[in-house]
């Protein structure tokens, strides 16, 4: 966000997932926004808080953000922000004294303590080493799956889904890059989610943030190589298929859906040799669509 200076690997990468399970609203209104949801997709992260602070312990900062204790609220704080519509860190203090927004965090709507400033939130996002933000998104994945394998023991199938996302920018960010395809200045964050069976809703289990101008397999073949196996874990009886559009079809990509054990439906753009073997199999289906 503006006057923010979100760097690679920002934990807003992380707290943007909130975009996914909230709806926008107001500085005075909340949305309706699903506590199970919320709980199972974000508060896995609070453990990881813990290490982000012993693992700062070591380095001396001149700021309140590692303090015991506070860490945990400052990442409550972005998420639910972004959840509730205000997804810059400049929003921080507009919202610091905001009685919905102080009730999110179990504070006093009224007489409760303000909430962190936009340079608090600022110092706090650039704070976390790469080691950590790579556990964070463990975590995140650790946490999801989990909770699915306590709803879905049985499942028959896995379905897990990558796209690209525009997220655009309005400032000065490090790694905003003009994208042609989105028509827009912004990030490229690659987003994966899980379905089961024959359900229609998908679930969030990672994000990558990526530059604007990121090639589309970027991050791909480092997500599928650690999400399957946590699948397999946790789902031994499933088939995992796993979906992706043209931008993905790689010869590494398809090497490592096959070295995988797999099952996979890649888009691929069209083109002469594809078109001629492909056309005996889809002559009878015109004839049968033509009846």
């Amino acid at each position: 966000a503006s006057g923010n200076h979100d760097r690679k690997g920002s934990i807003i990468a992380i707290a943007n997932s909130a975009k996914f399970i909230g709806y926008s609203a107001s500085v005075v209104a909340v949305p309706p926004v699903p506590v199970r949801d919320l709980q199972y997709n974000l508060y896995g992260f609070f453990a990881v808080d813990q290490l982000l602070m012993q693992q700062n312990r070591a380095k001396p900062l001149n700021c309140e953000l590692w303090l015991a204790g506070d860490s945990p609220w400052r990442v409550r704080q972005r998420i639910f922000g972004i959840a509730c519509g205000h997804p810059d860190g400049n929003d921080g203090d507009a919202l610091a004294q905001d009685p919905m927004h102080k009730l999110l965090l179990d504070r006093d709507p009224i007489d409760g303590p303000r909430l962190a400033s936009q340079p608090t939130i600022s110092r706090f996002e650039q704070a976390a080493s790469r080691r950590a933000l790579y556990r964070m998104t463990e975590t995140l994945a650790d946490a999801v799956i989990a909770r699915h394998r306590r709803r879905r023991r049985r499942a028959r199938r896995v379905t897990i889904d990558i796209d690209p996302t525009a997220d655009p920018t309005h400032g000065a960010q490090q790694l905003t890059f003009f994208n042609g395809f989105y028509d827009t200045w912004c990030y490229l964050p690659l987003v994966a989610t899980l379905a089961f069976d024959d359900e229609p809703r998908q679930y969030l289990v990672a994000a990558i943030l990526r530059p604007g101008n990121a090639p589309a397999p970027a991050g791909v073949r480092g997500l599928l190589r650690r999400l399957i196996p946590k699948l397999w874990r946790a789902f031994p009886r499933a088939t995992i298929r796993v979906r992706l559009d043209g931008g993905f079809a790689t010869p590494e990509v398809f090497d490592d859906l096959e070295a995988a054990g797999v099952e996979y439906v890649v888009a691929m753009a069209k083109n002469k040799v594809l078109a001629r073997l492909a056309d005996p199999h889809l002559a009878p289906l015109r004839t049968e669509a033509a009846r």
